[in-house]
């Protein structure tokens, strides 16, 4: 099998992303896939629990049986993990989309219309405006003039530099000229509530969620089922028999069955978790000028 190279020696299947992407920052091509589908029920088994019965103590009095941790029963720890994931790192894994009010702040207009939005990572802007308080629209900002680069964190600044060569001559656009000077007039002022209108998606799509996103999904996922088959376990650790004068006793690890791998994930979701936060967390630059 051959497959077209491109000119940086990598199949065309594998160019994904560009400057702005939300994971990870800045790659254009890879040989490796870094992101997958949500985890499924299948694959918690055998990354977080191989080896582990998923099996009750306790019988059901329905059907005599003892009680089986089902595949419906795990989709819905994952979807709980994955609300319990995005609240404790402040990033969004579903996509989401928003319509927030921002403040203009003249010191971070003067930095090419710096501004952060409350929710990440972002996956795309649909509309930046300068909206009244009852939501009338008096200007809209063109999204090519939105720099998106560092959207993964948050972050988007206002560039009105779209110019097209036509003819051989710089020309501006039409919505340019007006934009800008519109804008200018944004430099008597230094702070107003609320200015800034700006409607954005986040998150990721299922396909494209990083690996170590799942894996914290997972780790969670895999706690909370550990937890409640260790609850069903708490008050059996022997039991004894008596027959005819003959007894026999036995001893049975109880919860300790599941409480050691439930203290090797806590370990390794604290270490994921720290580092997808800082993954995503806001950067901080500073020099002179």
């Amino acid at each position: 099998m051959s497959d077209r190279i491109d000119s940086k020696g990598l199949p065309p299947s594998s160019i994904t992303g560009a400057p702005g992407r939300n994971f990870k920052e800045n790659q254009v091509g890879s040989t490796w896939c870094n992101s997958e589908p949500l985890i499924t029920p299948q694959q918690l088994v055998y990354r977080f629990l191989f080896g582990i019965p998923l099996v009750s103590r306790f019988v059901d009095p329905t059907t005599g049986k003892q009680m089986v941790m089902t595949e419906p029963m795990l989709s819905d720890y994952i979807i709980r993990a994955v609300a319990v994931a995005e609240l404790e790192m402040g990033v969004d894994i579903f996509p989401g989309a928003y319509s927030e009010k921002l403040p203009y702040d003249k010191a971070e207009y003067d930095d090419f219309g710096f501004m952060v939005v409350n929710h990440r990572p972002v996956k795309s802007v649909e509309l930046l405006t300068i909206r009244t308080a009852d939501n009338q629209n008096v200007y809209q900002v063109p999204l090519e003039w939105i720099e998106t680069a560092n959207a993964a964190h948050g972050q988007l600044n206002i560039i009105p530099m779209a110019i097209g060569l036509v003819q051989g001559q710089y020309q501006y656009p039409a919505a340019t000229v007006g934009g800008s000077m519109f804008l200018n007039i944004l430099g008597i002022g230094h702070w107003v509530p609320s200015y800034w209108s700006c409607e954005y998606t986040t998150g990721f799509d299922n396909g494209s969620i990083p690996i170590v996103v799942n894996e914290l999904i997972g780790m969670t996922a895999a706690m909370n089922v550990l937890s409640m088959l260790a609850a069903t376990y708490a008050g059996q650790t022997s039991a004894s028999q008596s027959v005819d004068g003959l007894s026999q006793s036995n001893s049975f690890p109880g919860p300790a069955l599941f409480l050691n791998r439930m203290k090797e994930l806590a370990m390794q979701r604290k270490m994921v978790i720290d580092k997808v936060k800082s993954l995503f967390g806001l950067k901080t630059f500073s020099g002179n000028v």
